[in-house]
C-alpha cells in the first residue's frame, strides 16, 4: 500500500511569501496575499499550497519557489 508522507503544516504556511520568504500576517478575512516587502500578490490558498509543495519537495521552505500556473 502506498503511504503518503506526513507534512506538518503550520498556520504560517499561508502567511509566508513564496517569492522572498517574508512572513506577513494579514488581519481579518483577506483572501488575497499581498506582500509589502517584494510586491508579490497571490491568492492565499494558492500561496499556502505552493509553500506546502515547496516544503515537501525540498524538505524545508526555500524562497523563490515557482508558483503553479
Amino acid at each position: 500500500m502506498l503511504a503518503w508522507p506526513r507534512i506538518r503544516a503550520t498556520v504560517s504556511i499561508g502567511q509566508t511569501c513564496p517569492k522572498c520568504g517574508h512572513r506577513h500576517k494579514p488581519s481579518g478575512r483577506i483572501y488575497l496575499y499581498k506582500n509589502p516587502e517584494c510586491d508579490f500578490v497571490g491568492i492565499r490558498d494558492i500561496v499556502g499550497s505552493t509553500n506546502i509543495k515547496n516544503k515537501y519537495e525540498n524538505g524545508t521552505f526555500k524562497p523563490s519557489h515557482a508558483l503553479p500556473r
